[in-house]
């Protein structure tokens, strides 16, 4: 076990028209002092890198930037949990004109997705869209510790199939900045005390 072929070589060359194996009882070291690179040129092949032994972990290190690329699809799936963790900024950014990106989860009970963006009470949520559509299978609750606004700058509606209760501790201000204020009802009776 201790025997060593040892090569030195100002330039090494190896050509293999057939498949390829280096097989090691320990460690394998692959070490180089400038770019390098491992590629495979047949097409519809790919190259596997395991870790396959029980409680075997996989880890890719850089001292600089690390970079995932493909010209097609880039995949990464766990068996288990995925962490992504960055000490800045993280960035989901799709280029193409039908880009889409989604969150999707098969959670059935409980919290199923989770924003945590208040470190601070300055901290903020910020979402900008086109177009803003939300539903809800259940209910719907939003708590705020502060003011509420909601304005829009068209003809807006607020529906219930129930009673709507419009409450204000210290008053209530119905405005109509132009136009005519109505109240009315379909069905039933008027109470104003």
């Amino acid at each position: 076990a201790g025997s060593i072929v040892d090569i030195d070589a100002g330039i090494l060359d190896i050509d293999v028209t057939g498949e390829a194996s280096m097989v090691a009882g320990g460690a394998i070291i692959l070490s180089g002092a400038a770019d390098s690179f491992f590629t495979t040129t047949k097409p519809n092949t790919r190259i596997e890198i395991g870790a396959n032994g029980t409680g075997s972990d996989l880890f890719l290190n850089a001292t600089g930037s690390l970079y995932a690329t493909g010209s097609a699809n880039v995949g990464i799936k766990s068996g288990d949990n995925l962490a992504l963790e960055a000490a800045d900024d993280i960035t989901l950014t799709t280029t193409s004109a039908d880009g889409e990106i989604q969150f999707v989860t098969a959670h059935t009970s409980g919290r199923a997705v989770f924003i945590d963006a208040n470190a601070n009470a300055g901290s903020i949520v910020d979402i900008d869209a086109g177009i803003l559509d939300i539903d809800v299978t259940g209910d719907t609750t939003i708590d705020a510790g502060g003011v509420f606004s909601v304005d829009a700058v068209g003809a807006s509606n607020v529906t219930t199939n129930g009673a709507l209760t419009i409450s204000g501790s210290t008053g209530l201000n119905l405005k109509s900045d132009g136009g005519t204020l109505d109240i009315e009802t379909r069905v039933g009776a008027i109470d104003i005390d």
